[in-house]
């Protein structure tokens, strides 16, 4: 089957019109519509719904859409692997991370790694395992769960120990609570049920020393980690943070009830198999492993 209709096919489904998808191959609407019908010639069967509202695939078009888009990653593939093939890491790479983690852990970390690997441009965007478990077209995913994608190759380089973490000033206000239970009496702050969540049981300050189905009423609930360390930093209550956050130290965040145990969360990188050399990759994982193993405790 000939490439370059292939080419016209798939880039007509992302546009949405034969005009937008000939702009973006700098070529002719009449050539990428004369393509399109060459290939339904071929198939004997029709790959688009047009109407004046533009194209819309048929049910074979997306069949063949998913074929084509595996195609299409696939030889986005090879080439960031040539590309990982020069002697020193360089070029683009584009990191999935799940939204907590990125202000929480890996911004404290890419100071040094843009010192250490200056020839690699890192594109970040945040997501996490219930967007797409293949990543969409990150080539690297750190994110909190292992995926069931089977062509993904999986690395733990970290985890993340929870616990309870408090302001100064709060104390001066209101005190220290003694016990797990005597949380009911304070000003108890976590996470909101989003998306985001690094885990299931994030709220577990809600639930930790009481009866089954008892639950403290939270003091306000927020979407973010770092919501949670500005508020713990304003004395606003008693948060949930992972010991290995880098900003408690120089917040002056203390911990209490270091006795009762939270969540453990696992950190995870994953790639496509076929980016196993890419050495961009692998500069950044290694980074991340070791840079997550120094962090004193």
């Amino acid at each position: 089957m000939n490439w370059n209709k292939i080419k016209a096919f798939y880039h007509a489904a992302n546009a949405g019109s034969f005009s937008e998808a000939g702009r973006r191959l700098f070529i002719s609407q009449s050539a990428i519509s004369r393509s399109i019908i060459d290939l339904e010639d071929r198939l004997g069967t029709k790959v688009f719904h047009r109407g004046s509202r533009g194209i819309k695939l048929t049910t074979q078009g997306k069949v063949l859409y998913d074929l084509a888009h595996r195609m299409f990653m696939e030889l986005e593939g090879a080439k960031k692997v040539f590309a990982g093939q020069e002697d020193e890491p360089k070029g683009e790479l584009k990191v999935k991370i799940n939204p907590i983690l990125s202000t929480s852990w890996l911004m404290h970390f890419l100071p040094k790694f843009a010192e250490q690997y200056p020839d690699i441009k890192l594109f970040i965007a945040e997501g996490c395992k219930h967007d797409n478990d293949e990543g969409g077209d990150a080539e690297l995913t750190i994110d909190i769960v292992k995926s069931s994608e089977p062509n993904l190759l999986q690395r733990p380089i970290g985890k993340l120990h929870f616990g309870f973490y408090v302001g100064q000033k709060y104390l001066d206000q209101f005190g220290e609570p003694t016990t797990v239970e005597d949380l009911s009496n304070h000003r108890v702050i976590t996470f909101g049920e989003d998306r985001f969540s690094l885990s299931n049981n994030m709220d577990w300050m809600l639930y930790a020393g009481l009866k089954d189905e008892e639950m403290r009423k939270p003091y306000m609930l927020v979407q973010s980690a770092t919501a949670l360390y500005r508020a713990a930093k304003a004395g606003l209550g008693i948060v949930p943070l992972a010991a290995e956050d880098p900003r408690l130290e120089q917040a002056n965040l203390v911990e209490i009830l270091p006795k009762v145990a939270g969540p453990v969360v696992e950190i995870y990188c994953s790639y496509p198999e076929h980016l196993k050399h890419s050495k961009r990759i692998k500069a950044l994982e290694n980074f991340l492993l070791d840079a997550h193993t120094e962090i004193k405790l």
